[in-house]
């Protein structure tokens, strides 16, 4: 897709003729007005890289917003690890354990990911957290404060913004 995005006129020639190859092998037929569909979603990246190009600031933003995001949510672990006691493993290693669970999970393509997750959890931090009733205790806590606090606090800033913020006027055209 990076490509579409970053190098829309090469992507829309190489897919354009790699479409009408497949249509001279019989491959696919251009049955619904494909090239059309295919032309009007190329036209969409073409967008999206002219939007790109003219916001890098804003595109620099949102990288380091997320990043530092993904980094606290992250380090909740060594948060939990620390409340039980516990003071051989330093922040980056627990950081770094739990980004290696994110990203594992993230590339698998499987419903109940929550369930991997919980698993490589359990098997990454058993020694580190020293026994089972300790490390289960501390996924509990960590999954927890990561997810279901998250979603209670965008459920409150939700119900505040709802009740503070006043809808835009509407023009009466009478």
């Amino acid at each position: 897709m990076s490509f579409l995005v970053f190098l829309p006129n090469t992507a829309s020639y190489l897919i354009t003729k790699g479409f009408l190859l497949l249509q001279r092998l019989h491959i696919m037929k251009d049955k619904n007005n494909r090239m059309q569909r295919l032309q009007n979603s190329m036209e969409t990246y073409r967008k999206a890289s002219v939007f790109l190009k003219a916001n890098k600031l804003v595109i620099f933003n949102t990288t380091v917003i997320t990043f530092v995001q993904r980094i606290l949510l992250f380090a909740v672990t060594y948060v939990v690890y620390r409340s039980f006691g516990l003071t051989e493993q330093t922040l980056l290693t627990m950081v770094l354990l739990q980004a290696a669970i994110s990203v594992s999970v993230d590339m698998l393509p499987l419903p109940g990911g929550m369930g991997i997750s919980e698993r490589l959890f359990l098997q990454i931090f058993a020694p580190l957290f020293g026994s089972t009733a300790l490390t289960l205790s501390g996924m509990l806590l960590s999954r927890g404060i990561s997810y279901y606090m998250l979603v209670i606090l965008s459920g409150v800033i939700t119900i505040i913004t709802h009740l503070t913020v006043k809808p835009a006027p509407k023009d009466d055209e009478s």
